[in-house]
């Protein structure tokens, strides 16, 4: 696919078609890299992406909670 690059201000951009979004599963955040001469966007690779998803199952499956020195100080259980 061929696409132009159009004017933004004093940068330039592209227009990225909703299809290729859509493959890719892009949601709010792009990397941009340039690899050997090329231009190289992909999916931000975040590092909590599903954290909620897996803590919420965590919690489910188990009756185990994380506890620190706060935790054992600063709070009174009861």
């Amino acid at each position: 696919m061929k696409i132009k690059l159009i004017d933004i201000g004093n940068s330039k951009g592209i227009i990225i078609p909703n299809s290729i979004i859509k493959q890719c599963e892009i949601e709010n955040q792009l990397d941009i890299e340039v690899v050997n001469k090329k231009v190289v966007i992909s999916k931000s690779n975040n590092p909590r992406d599903g954290w909620n998803k897996k803590f919420k199952k965590m919690g489910k499956e188990t009756n185990v909670y994380i506890q620190n020195k706060f935790d054992e100080n600063e709070w009174e259980w009861l």
